[in-house]
C-alpha cells in the first residue's frame, strides 16, 4: 500500500503543488487500471459509498445504512471496488481512496470499530 503521498506533505499546501502531486503519483501507476473509491455522508447521517472505473466508464453506488460512519463507508467503497474488481478484471488493478484511517487500518490488519467490516475488506 503506498501512503507515500501523506507522508510528504500537508493537505494545507498550495492546492496547485499538491494536485501536481497527486497526478505525477497516478501517473506512477500508469500501466494498472485505476478504481476511485469516496464514501459521502450527508447532514441527516445518510451514507453511501462508490467506486469510479474510468478506462471501462463504471460507475458504482450503493446507499449505506443510516447513522454509520464515514469510516465503515469508506471502507465499504473499497470493498465493493475489490469485490467487482475480482468479478469483471482479468488486470492488475490500483485503488485510490482519500481514507487514510480506512488505509492505516487495511495496512494494520486491525481496527477498533468494524472489524468485520475490514475483515471483508482483507478477504
Amino acid at each position: 500500500m503506498d501512503t507515500s503521498l501523506i507522508d510528504c506533505c500537508s493537505k494545507h499546501e498550495n492546492p496547485v503543488i499538491l494536485k501536481n502531486l497527486v497526478l505525477a503519483k497516478i501517473g506512477s501507476y500508469s500501466k494498472l487500471v485505476h478504481i476511485y473509491t469516496d464514501a459521502s455522508k450527508t447532514l441527516h447521517n445518510k451514507t453511501s459509498a462508490a467506486f469510479y472505473i474510468p478506462d471501462l466508464n463504471v460507475l458504482h453506488g450503493s446507499r449505506s445504512t443510516d447513522h454509520i460512519t464515514i469510516f465503515a463507508a469508506e471502507l465499504t467503497a473499497i470493498k465493493l471496488a475489490l469485490q467487482w474488481a475480482t468479478d469483471n478484471i482479468n488486470h492488475d488493478i490500483s485503488i485510490f481512496s482519500d481514507s487514510y484511517s480506512s488505509l492505516r487500518a487495511i495496512t494494520a490488519g486491525k481496527s477498533n470499530c468494524r472489524l468485520n467490516l475490514l475483515m471483508e475488506v482483507e478477504g
